[in-house]
């Protein structure tokens, strides 16, 4: 493998200033209500001379910003220009967005859908259950795809050579605060879960949650989404037979869906949009 394919981690191939500057960035995403730069420079460790300096080139390129009357440090306006881009690249594919709602109408469950991007499974659609009582994440929220079902999902139904990749990169490495893929333990997973047609994280880990996830296919066998149901622990060990009957239909249907469709970018929202409501409904029959 060329040294211009390997992940920087493994090759050292970073620029100090920007790595700072990144870790600046952090640091005030974690402080919404602003921070001093002396608060910055404690949390970032760094020395107050070199948090000020970077404070003031993001502040100068609309990444930060300082209230004139607070004096405090927040991020800036050129934030969420960033965010708008990544959520456009990120949009689900419109197929596919009844076939969530069915699920979720049916099972009561928070219903995520997930992409690949990068080495993160990233949210690119969520609907959330009313008596969800654990932060659900948000649409961009990621993980490394090794640690969630619907990550290892699309790891499993990934191109020839993605698994390896996937090794090469930030997750092959301890890139804390993530635990590193185990290959071997890695490949096993995926195995198994091509066999089962799902992936299972049966929680007992962070607030007891639980998650089922299942790829939707492509002509080719691929997986560009994978969707997840999340539940609390009770929840799923009275009902995960049922839980895992829903999800395996709505995605089995919507895997057809996609691959007649190709998964075009984009659908005419009347009829088709309709038709695929009904196709959803009737799929867990679901009342209209």
């Amino acid at each position: 493998m060329a040294k211009s394919e390997a992940h920087p981690l493994a090759t050292g191939d970073r620029i100090q200033s920007v790595s700072r500057a990144l870790k600046v960035l952090d640091m005030l995403a974690a402080s919404p209500d602003g921070q001093t730069a002396k608060g910055v420079a404690a949390a970032a460790g760094l020395t107050l001379a070199t948090t000020c300096h970077l404070l003031n080139t993001l502040t100068a390129g609309g990444y930060a910003s300082r209230d004139p009357v607070s004096r405090l440090f927040a991020l800036g306006p050129r934030i969420p220009h960033l965010h708008q881009a990544f959520l456009a690249r990120a949009r689900p594919t419109p197929s596919t967005i009844p076939f969530l709602r069915a699920l979720h109408q049916t099972t009561g469950t928070t219903v995520v859908l997930a992409r690949l991007f990068g080495d993160e499974a990233v949210t690119v659609e969520l609907i959330v259950a009313p008596d969800h009582d654990a932060p659900a994440g948000y649409i961009g929220y990621s993980l490394p795809a090794h640690l969630i079902a619907a990550g290892r999902v699309l790891l499993a139904w990934a191109g020839p050579g993605r698994l390896e990749t996937y090794l090469r990169g930030r997750y092959g490495h301890s890139a804390g605060p993530y635990p590193a893929a185990d290959p071997d333990r890695l490949k096993t997973d995926l195995e198994q879960i091509r066999r089962a047609g799902y992936a299972v994280d049966p929680g007992g880990g962070h607030l007891d949650i639980c998650c089922l996830a299942a790829p939707i296919l492509l002509a080719s066998g691929e997986a560009q989404e994978a969707v997840a149901i999340v539940t609390n622990r009770e929840r799923f060990l009275r009902d995960e037979p049922a839980l895992r009957a829903a999800l395996l239909a709505v995605t089995h249907a919507a895997s057809a869906v996609a691959a007649a469709s190709n998964c075009a970018a984009s659908l005419p929202v009347t009829p088709m949009a309709r038709e695929l409501d009904d196709a959803a409904r009737r799929t867990l029959d679901v009342p209209a």
